[in-house]
């Protein structure tokens, strides 16, 4: 937990922060992290740019701190009023790198997306190409932030990022038995929402051998939303399920389309 005692907002030290010897605790350093201006040197960006990508950093602290405490330093390096060239750089650095932590590599992306409008010309074609590459990840939910990031980027930049390509990349995932389980919901999400009829027509054939009943429940709350008439004949047939689970789902996602005019 952060410190009881007010810390300055006027008053900071990177160096303090992000040493292995200093003897602050963990709430102290996160404290000091999440006030540091807009305005450091270049210095003290090259400092915050090492830390967050050293693997061996602070000996003294817990690894989910640590993860936590690297993520308020890339906080604090995308609020830059003027953002440092090496931030992208570092951020598919630390994407790369398979043995940095997953969560950290998954913040990496939500920060490579976070960032996109300020970065250089070569910095976006990176960050597109990663984008894309992170979707195929079967580690944690790496592959779910890439292409839930993906299609909020396509909204902004239609010419950029081919909505057909989300498409594709969301349907290989959500059918991709490697790809964990929250991934697969992203793309069961991102998938729906982007093509209902193409979803409606692939849950058709795919829903009765889904592995598992969370993804048939995320799938029923995506026709709900998004869903068309053509989806009635799959949610009536699961208002019928066995599993109370997903017959609530049903229930929910028929109330949904009545609501919308599509029942």
């Amino acid at each position: 937990m952060p410190p009881e005692y007010p810390v300055r907002k006027d008053f900071y030290t990177v160096d303090i922060i992000v040493s292995d010897s200093s003897r602050l605790t963990y709430g102290e350093r996160y404290r000091l992290a999440a006030l540091l201006p807009d305005s450091l040197s270049c210095g003290d960006v090259e400092r915050l740019l090492l830390f967050v990508e050293k693997t061996d950093s602070l000996s003294l602290i817990g690894a989910p701190q640590l993860i936590a405490l690297k993520n308020e330093a890339l906080n604090a390096l995308g609020s830059q009023e003027h953002l440092p060239e090496q931030l992208a750089p570092t951020l598919a650095s630390i994407y790369r790198n398979s043995s940095q932590n997953s969560l950290l590599r998954d913040y990496a992306i939500q920060h490579m997306i976070a960032n996109y409008d300020r970065v250089n010309p070569e910095g976006k074609m990176m960050i597109s190409e990663l984008l894309l590459n992170a979707t195929n990840k079967p580690e944690g939910t790496i592959g779910g932030t890439a292409i839930l990031g993906l299609m909020r980027l396509s909204q902004r930049y239609p010419a950029v990022f081919s909505e057909a390509e989300i498409v594709k990349c969301s349907r290989i995932m959500t059918i991709n038995s490697e790809t964990p389980l929250a991934s697969r919901i992203t793309a069961i999400q991102v998938y729906g929402s982007l093509r209902p009829e193409e979803f409606a027509g692939w849950l058709g054939q795919e829903f009765d051998i889904l592995p598992s009943d969370l993804l048939r429940v995320s799938s029923l709350g995506v026709l709900g939303l998004h869903g068309s008439k053509s989806a009635r004949s799959i949610v009536q047939k699961a208002t019928g399920s066995p599993t109370d689970f997903i017959a609530s789902a049903a229930a929910t996602a028929q109330n949904r389309l009545s609501k919308r005019g599509q029942w």
